[in-house]
């Protein structure tokens, strides 16, 4: 049996947190599953629930993946086992939230899992852990998360976040023109700020809605979805979407998936 949830932030977190979510897995026998995660241009925060479960496993190397963890923005695929019984709580942040959160540059948490007991208290992250409610959690880290908003005086990089949300659609020679900004020096502040260049940025974007096309079969034949989104043939498609996900689009389509949300899915 499986419960998955998104519940949406408070209106106070709306600019940093797209939702919240949960999962538990009741499984009693020790059955493996893998978690498979996808590129994503959403950070996450995940804090696992249940005392004494096996936790989740890098499935290439079997080491452990911290319990409680935060992950930046992630280009890269990978793969997670667990077995048995399996519960979390989790934050979908907004590309920039890291740095304006925890107070780190981006690119520090691309691609990996930083364990959250670095930056918040132990004892924050354990009551967490034990309070008896999916919706209990979540007020405690929207609170958490606003007072910590509240000590940092965050200060938004305006032109960072306009490029996130809408800049990123233009062309970006036009953007720049736009912003009044060398290339360079946006860059850097991107980096700093989201992790990867704004390139890279508009490509996830790009992958991002083709992956829902293919999620919801909202197309008529697999060729008309390179056309659709600028790709230059199918061949560069195949070759975008399986360095995003490690499957090309018919193996994706094909594959029996489960919970999927929107960068991951388990499977048996």
């Amino acid at each position: 049996m499986v419960y998955y949830n998104e519940i949406p932030p408070p209106k106070a977190l709306s600019s940093y947190i797209k939702n919240f979510w949960c999962l538990d897995i009741f499984d009693d026998e020790c059955k493996a599953k893998t978690i498979n995660v996808l590129a994503d241009k959403f950070p996450r925060l995940v804090i696992q629930c249940l005392d004494g479960m096996s936790g989740t496993k890098y499935a290439t190397t079997l080491e452990e993946v911290p319990f409680a963890s935060i992950c930046g923005v992630a280009t890269e695929h990978a793969k997670y086992e667990m077995c048995g019984r399996y519960s979390h709580v989790a934050i979908r942040f907004y590309p920039h939230a890291i740095k304006e959160i925890f107070g780190i540059d981006a690119h520090y948490a691309l691609n990996t899992f930083l364990d959250l007991h670095n930056f918040w208290p132990s004892d924050f992250i354990l009551k967490v852990m034990c309070a008896k409610t999916y919706h209990e959690k979540i007020r405690l880290l929207s609170d958490f998360i606003l007072s910590q908003l509240r000590k940092r005086a965050v200060k938004h990089d305006s032109l960072v976040t306009h490029f996130l949300f809408n800049g990123y659609k233009n062309s970006y020679r036009e953007t720049m023109t736009d912003y009044q900004i060398s290339e360079r020096h946006f860059v850097r502040r991107f980096k700093q700020t989201v992790g990867i260049t704004p390139m890279m940025y508009r490509r996830m974007c790009r992958f991002e809605v083709s992956l829902h096309k293919l999620r919801t079969n909202d197309f008529n034949e697999l060729v008309d979805i390179p056309y659709e989104f600028d790709y230059a043939d199918q061949s560069h498609f195949n070759r975008e979407f399986k360095l995003f996900t490690g499957l090309t689009p018919t193996q994706f389509l094909s594959l029996q998936r489960s919970v999927e949300e929107s960068n991951s899915f388990l499977s048996e």
